[in-house]
């Protein structure tokens, strides 16, 4: 070898553990140009999973790499002038973390940094580093641990922004002031017409062939994708087709979205598909990715104690399933050795979830399917229905069969201490719980709260209690916590002890970033 490529790359990347599926050429992304190589931690190849990118650069080096950033890649190989660029990507600009390698100096280079750059380090360091009191310097020198937050959130507003245009554009169907109905109308063709692209860019079979600017079939496909029957929804009049038609073409004509994250789907889900009226009626505030991965991180020695064959998650109220997702990020890493089929089947078995707004439940179902690429559909446990029909029996009947129960309630007029008190007391022993609920749960003189707290003192250990302020949910003026235990014999609740955290109001942005808190005690769980 006498020339230095990104082509070139490979052998090496393949020695750190990049080959096979880990390994692509030729990847797009939303806002950038193809980048020549990529490795990944794991299928699915998203930004999540994105570890190493290797490009060509002929000039504007700098410039080259800090395109590379929604790709989510964390470690950035430029090939320029002979030698090899090695820059970490940062928030606002990457960074030089290694001289210029000549071409003999790549093979020390390598196995001298193979440790870190291997793609369980790279990803695990990526996604849980933020939880790491004291990371190695080699961790710090190639990752920005905040990185996938920034990331996410990039791409979040990008789509957010184009699926707003859509909307804009099928709003020409309708003349006047446009009743509830036909808002929903809009909304629901806009899910139909993103998620066919996605799932087209996905790779996803069914979708290979599919022709975005038909409309009907789109619709269509991706409503078989959900469930074997489908309620039609009308295009009644020429001014409907002609807005359908220039909103297909819209998502036909956008970039590839072969590499999104469920994390920017939920950010889609909040602020382009969620209504004033939804809000107000359901107390929508969905979960953030950053939120749903601390609760399950923390959580994560008492998850692996439960044997696979026992595992059942349960996400009452699951909006766009958040901590779902989580899970299963969280079962990939820990149980690597799990095959695939066998890990998709537990999924899908033993994934629980209900959901009253159709629209959500349907971008539920699509980012499960994202976080399981390639693997099809089939998540026939995440279901419709109202929790607090019929007496709670769908809470009960769920905290009776699970062993992982997280949850983030609507809060408003008490339904978050509702959904508690008709599931833990239901777990079976055992069994871990993660709730994000109002402060007010925690600190209320009211009876209702105190009687709780002073039940779950006696039959559950607490491992963590964390308070927010207001800012923590986009949509949501309250001021919110995070409950971490799980239930237990009598003999044993009560004489533990509770980290207790507070992030103050000046802190919100600190936490989102690196997991730190503006105070942290060790207190008995007797004073909660």
């Amino acid at each position: 070898m006498t020339e230095l490529t990104a082509g070139s790359l490979k052998p090496f990347l393949r020695d750190c553990g990049y080959f096979g599926a880990r390994l692509k050429t030729g990847m797009q992304f939303v806002g950038m140009k193809e980048v020549a190589l990529v490795g990944f931690a794991h299928e699915p190849t998203d930004a999540r999973s994105a570890c190493i990118a290797a490009l060509d650069v002929e000039t504007d080096l700098s410039g080259a790499v800090a395109s590379c950033r929604p790709l989510g890649a964390p470690v950035v190989m430029a090939c320029h002038a002979n030698r090899l660029h090695v820059f970490k990507q940062r928030e606002a600009s990457p960074e030089r973390v290694e001289d210029p390698l000549a071409l003999r100096q790549l093979k020390g280079f390598f196995a001298q940094n193979a440790d870190v750059l291997n793609p369980q380090a790279l990803y695990k360091f990526k996604t849980r580093g933020r939880l790491l009191e004291s990371p190695k310097p080699q961790q710090l020198k190639f990752v920005d641990i905040g990185l996938m937050r920034l990331v996410d959130e990039e791409m979040g507003k990008e789509l957010t922004g184009f699926v707003e245009r859509v909307v804009g554009t099928l709003a020409a169907a309708f003349t006047g002031r446009r009743t509830e109905k036909q808002g929903r109308w809009m909304l629901l063709w806009a899910f139909r017409l993103l998620a066919g692209k996605i799932l087209k860019d996905k790779g996803v079979p069914a979708f290979a062939e599919l022709n975005l600017v038909n409309f009907r079939t789109v619709y269509r496909l991706v409503g078989n994708h959900y469930r074997k029957q489908d309620a039609k929804l009308p295009v009644d009049g020429e001014r409907a087709r002609s807005a359908l038609s220039e909103a297909a073409d819209q998502v036909n004509e956008y970039a590839h979205l072969g590499r999104i994250t469920t994390e920017a789907l939920a950010d889609v889900y909040e602020s382009a598909f969620v209504t004033e009226q939804t809000r107000r009626a359901l107390g929508t505030h969905s979960t953030p990715g950053y939120l749903a991965d601390y609760v399950v991180w923390q959580l994560a020695d008492w998850i692996e104690q439960i044997p696979l064959k026992e595992l059942r998650v349960f996400e009452p109220a699951c909006g766009h399933s958040a901590f779902l997702v989580s899970v299963m990020r969280f079962i990939r890493e820990a149980h690597p050795d799990l095959q695939p089929a066998a890990r998709s089947r537990l999924y899908r078995e033993r994934f629980c979830g209900i959901e009253t707004d159709a629209l959500a439940l349907e971008i539920a179902k699509l980012s499960l399917t994202l976080a399981d690429i390639p693997n099809p559909d089939g998540w026939n446990h995440v279901v419709p229905g109202d929790m607090f029909d019929d007496d709670c029996a769908a809470l009960k009947q769920g905290a009776k069969q699970c062993t992982v129960l997280l949850a983030n309630p609507p809060f408003e007029e008490g339904k978050a201490l509702r959904v508690m008190k008709e599931t833990i007391p239901h777990l079976p022993i055992g069994a871990v719980f993660g709730f994000v609920l109002p402060q007010a749960i925690i600190y209320s003189p009211k009876r209702s709260a105190k009687v709780f707290r002073q039940w779950l003192v006696h039959h559950a250990q607490i491992s963590e209690i964390c308070a927010f302020p207001e800012g923590i949910f986009k949509f949501s003026k309250h001021e919110s916590a995070i409950l971490l235990g799980r239930r237990v014999d009598t003999r044993f609740a009560g004489s533990t002890l509770v980290k207790f955290c507070k992030v103050r109001e000046k802190d919100p942005k600190q936490f989102k970033e690196s997991y730190s808190t503006s105070t942290r005690y060790v207190v008995p769980q007797k004073r909660f």
